[in-house]
């Protein structure tokens, strides 16, 4: 009964108190929205493994700035990707391409996708040039498989578990320190602790009351997140 009173006089007072409420809840979504865009950067050194492709593909795909692999069979190309750290690989077969991203990060994920689609077209553009005198003339089709994600991710949704656990520690932590110091300078825990309110039930108090407002948190801050 008396670790339950003192968590709803810990409630209480975190209600009265608007400027921590803020803190609590405005302040980390006000944090997570500029990190986002901080983050949405490019990535350099693109890797991409390319297997049954065109030699002249191959040297198009080189000089789009795209680091290329070449490897003699397909299979199990998505624990190729993720072993030898690829950002993706292209795989030929039967005139007919097939994509797969590692998506782990998805700006780089994006870019891979968009010089590879651009390589190609202008491949299968000269090529169709060619062919236009034997009557062959190639298709685009890719196929885009991800090994994480999907063809919505973003890399902000790679950091998204990481930021909102380190947030709602972060604040919680700060507020329920300086409301522990608070009670210590005004006196209120001297008095508590000459009351028969043993110290373990202030602590568990504390923890409780305080893990109320992270709990909220978490739930305010995380369908929020970009």
């Amino acid at each position: 009964m008396r670790v339950a009173a003192l968590i709803k006089r810990i409630v209480l007072e975190m209600l009265r108190d608007k400027r921590t409420l803020a803190l609590m809840f405005i302040a980390p979504l006000l944090i997570l929205t500029l990190m986002h865009f901080l983050f949405n950067g490019e990535k350099a050194d693109l890797k991409l493994g390319v297997a049954g492709v065109d030699e002249a593909l191959t040297d198009r795909l080189d000089k789009a700035g795209i680091v290329v692999k070449e490897y003699a069979s397909a299979d199990r190309a998505e624990e190729t990707v993720v072993d030898d750290d690829l950002d993706g690989m292209l795989i030929a077969q039967e005139g007919e391409y097939r994509l797969v991203l590692q998506n782990s990060d998805p700006l780089s994920a994006g870019s891979l996708k968009m010089k590879v689609n651009q390589t190609i077209a202008a491949f299968l553009q000269s090529q169709q040039m060619k062919g236009q005198a034997f009557g062959n003339i190639p298709k685009l089709q890719i196929d885009t498989d991800y090994v994480y994600g999907s063809s919505k991710s973003e890399f902000f949704d790679v950091l998204s578990p990481i930021l909102v656990g380190f947030f709602v520690f972060f604040f919680v932590f700060i507020i329920s320190g300086i409301g522990l110091l608070k009670e210590r300078m005004s006196g209120t825990l001297y008095k508590l602790m000459s009351t028969p309110v043993r110290r373990w039930e202030i602590v568990t108090a504390y923890l409780c009351g305080y893990g109320i407002f992270a709990l909220i948190q978490t739930v305010i801050v995380h369908p929020c997140m970009p």
